[in-house]
């Protein structure tokens, strides 16, 4: 898929089996790697509708029309962002008055697992984060999931603490954050972008 013509666009409705296809998919690449996160049906059901419904859900559609990767795009605070264990944020922003965007409920399907969906998805949502004239994106994930941080890695994060997920039934609530500065160009600056 590098190279290819990859659309990144809101989750709809009628696109909720494939996002769910996607999760399967990521939950077993996760259970493949010794890792308790999505092993207890999250995302439900209920999250993916809210992300579509509330326009937080992205996907990630193939030169064939198939939906190969998922994401969450938030402008909204982050409360767990507030409290962070560690050398710190690189900007000061807090959850109250959000300039930030977070990303979450990261998914390629395994059939274009290590074909660049990810950078693909992280990128879009980057210009998405810049047009919305946001400082920087913010992530976090599970320390054992070594493909996701790498690949943070890989387009620019930097590796900012730990914050602890209150939402989860799993084992093990501790993620690794991440952060990444937007630049915006002159043309943002003079439009107030």
């Amino acid at each position: 898929m590098k190279g290819s013509a990859m659309e990144f666009r809101q989750s709809r409705l009628d696109d909720i089996d494939d996002i769910n296809a996607v999760f399967a998919d990521g939950r077993a690449s996760l259970r493949a790697l010794g890792i308790d996160q999505w092993q207890n049906s999250y995302p439900t059901p209920e999250v993916v509708r809210g992300d579509i419904e509330q326009g937080h859900g992205f996907v990630a559609v193939d030169e064939d029309g198939s939906i190969v990767g998922i994401a969450s795009a938030l402008f909204i605070g982050e409360k767990i962002y507030d409290d962070l264990d560690g050398p710190g944020w690189l900007t000061d922003s807090l959850s109250h008055e959000p300039r930030y965007c977070t990303i979450h409920r990261v998914a390629v399907s395994a059939r274009a697992t290590g074909k660049g969906v990810g950078r693909f998805m992280i990128e879009s949502i980057e210009a998405l984060a810049r047009e919305n004239g946001s400082e920087s994106v913010r992530v976090d994930t599970h320390r054992g999931n070594a493909p996701m941080r790498n690949l943070l890695l890989k387009c620019g994060y930097t590796e900012c603490g730990v914050v602890h997920v209150l939402h989860v039934a799993e084992t093990t609530t501790e993620r690794i954050a991440y952060e990444k500065l937007i630049e915006h160009n002159a043309a943002d600056e003079a439009t107030g972008n």
